[in-house]
């Protein structure tokens, strides 16, 4: 004999997160199915919310709640301006009359752990999906979510879940846990991440206007969607391969421009967003052409410069632990979802944090061209060294590479004595190619400088 059930089958879902809207809340809305059965009528379907830490209850209504819309084996509800918090516990209750004119009633379907915070979208290459190895202290924490992308190869959809690594199907650990947990602990409300990153993608992957298929582009569109379609932020880490495509220098050549378009065009589709950039870190074990390395400055220069295109910064990792020849370790992540973190309260929560890294501002000729001074932004205390500084930058003019001979650093200088005066124009590049020498750093916070590439030398013979 078929009983009266009813079920949700669209909206929540355990451990989902929304994103709350600007006076901290968030509309929870649902669908579902029902049946009766025979010889039973008057069929009603009833919602309430509760804080899964005391039972307490949420929302607009104290306790059980009629839906609003009850169709022929169809029902939705939208509970109202639900508080910024959790995490929460939704039921859902069936009643109806039996034949004997008694009233019956039971608790059909639950969804445990929702939250309302801020949903961070993850996107990028194989260090933003997570592949670093190694032991860190970086575990789960309720209030702390992710919708993972599924793989259609193994069956398996877009799903929400506690956030632990792998944050994706398969990998390894990324820095956007520790980021994630951070941010709860310091706003005091559950945060969720939308994982769409994927090892390997190059920027055209991402971007419908560059190719209309870029299949990564609208996976993340419909992840975005299922988790609601708005995001607080996201966080970018992507590059390595635009910088070294044989036959594609213009793919590093206009990474800048490309990726603000990427991004205008995801803010057109999601709203306005703030955006983190990881600057590329290194590549270590193999042997690159000339001009390759020259593509990692080209594009670690358009990440520096992320700014431009407003409500967006650039992070340092070239300092970081790496646990093969590309790829953070699971210590380095942790210590990169750290700054990404302190730079997400620094600039998207106006917190009082100190989180910007050295960032060159100009470059000058000293002493007739035998010295250059580099002038930085965003110094805490002063710049230092680990180790002599001497391959940290390159110099280059008319006549090819300076030899730089000594780097001293002062305060928020540093002078750079050259083997040779530099003839006609120059430039100085910070931390080039793919596997440069990082040492120089702000002595107070230990970030590193931001690399940089083709700075004009001022006043230079």
């Amino acid at each position: 004999m078929r009983i009266p059930n009813l079920a949700i089958t669209g909206g929540p879902s355990d451990f989902r997160i929304y994103q709350q809207d600007r006076p901290g809340r968030a509309d929870i809305e649902m669908a579902g199915t029902w049946h009766g059965a025979e010889g039973c009528r008057n069929f009603r379907i009833f919602v309430r919310l509760r804080s899964e830490d005391d039972s307490s209850p949420i929302g607009p209504a104290p306790d059980w709640t009629l839906v609003e819309r009850m169709g022929r084996g169809t029902w939705s509800h939208v509970i109202p301006g639900v508080p910024a918090g959790g995490l929460y516990l939704l039921q859902t209750l069936m009643q109806w009359k039996c034949k004997d004119g008694s009233t019956s009633q039971q608790v059909r379907e639950s969804v445990h752990h929702l939250g309302v915070g801020d949903v961070w979208l993850i996107a990028g290459q194989s260090n933003a999906e997570g592949a670093g190895r190694g032991i860190a202290q970086d575990g789960p924490q309720l209030g702390v979510h992710v919708l993972k992308p599924g793989n259609a190869e193994l069956g398996l959809d877009p799903r929400w879940d506690l956030a632990v690594h792998p944050l994706s199907e398969s990998g390894g650990t990324s820095p956007y846990l520790w980021f994630a947990k951070m941010l709860h602990r310091e706003l005091g409300y559950p945060i969720g991440l939308i994982q769409t990153a994927s090892g390997g993608s190059a920027l055209v992957q991402w971007h419908p206007e560059e190719d209309p298929r870029a299949a990564l582009w609208h996976r993340m569109v419909r992840c975005v969607g299922l988790a609601g379609g708005r995001i607080r932020g996201m966080a970018w880490y992507q590059g390595c391969h635009d910088a070294t495509v044989p036959g594609k220098p213009h793919w590093a050549d206009r990474y800048g421009e490309r990726f603000a378009r990427f991004v205008a065009r995801a803010r057109g589709e999601f709203g306005d967003f703030p955006v983190l950039v990881s600057q590329i870190n290194r590549w270590t074990d193999v042997v690159l052409a000339p001009e390759m390395h020259r593509g990692w400055s080209k594009v670690r220069q358009a990440q520096r410069r992320v700014g431009r295109i407003g409500q967006a910064c650039c992070v340092p990792t070239m300092d970081l632990p790496v646990s093969d020849g590309i790829h953070n370790s699971s210590a380095g992540n942790v210590v990169l979802g750290e700054r990404l973190a302190r730079a997400a309260l620094g600039m998207v929560y106006r917190r009082p944090v100190i989180w910007r890294a050295p960032d060159v501002r100009r470059a000058t000729a000293a002493d007739k061209g035998r010295a250059v001074v580099l002038e930085f932004d965003h110094v805490a205390s002063r710049l230092g060294l680990i180790g002599l500084g001497l391959k940290d930058f390159r110099v280059e003019d008319a006549g090819g590479t300076v030899e730089v001979t000594s780097t001293i650093c002062t305060g928020a200088t540093v002078r750079l004595e050259l083997a040779r005066p530099v003839r006609g124009k120059a430039h100085v590049h910070g931390a080039y190619g793919a596997d440069p020498e990082v040492g120089m750093r702000d002595l107070e916070t230990n970030l590193p400088m931001l690399g940089f590439y083709g700075l004009p030398v001022k006043g230079g013979r």
